[in-house]
């Protein structure tokens, strides 16, 4: 992923269109406002949730950010990154189980 982006930004061209790599696939136009103000928005989005909320939107960033360059970019997805993602949302839903406690009521 991370080569794909540095790969990307290299090749973007001036008029913002989107450049087509050997293999075919198509890397989107680079656009930095944007992306700036994506952050500016999750980050204030991330102080007006409950710190638990927050807590579990960044562990499962990572497994939506895989799964988006699978499904949009096409990059092939190793087993061991689909374990990963696995194990990840599997944490998340286990911290959020409310388990019983002996002796409360």
């Amino acid at each position: 992923m991370i080569y794909r982006m540095s790969h990307l930004v290299q090749n973007a061209k001036p008029d913002n269109t989107p450049s087509v790599n050997p293999g075919g696939t198509v890397n989107p136009p680079v656009n930095p406002p944007v992306t700036a103000y994506t952050y500016a928005l999750y980050f204030d989005a991330l102080g007006a949730i409950p710190s638990q909320t927050a807590a579990i939107f960044s562990y499962i960033d990572p497994v939506v950010a895989v799964l988006t360059s699978v499904l949009l970019l096409r990059d092939p997805m190793p087993p061991s990154v689909g374990l990963g993602a696995v194990l990840i949302l599997g944490a998340a839903v286990v911290s959020e189980v409310q388990l019983p406690v002996k002796g409360r009521k």
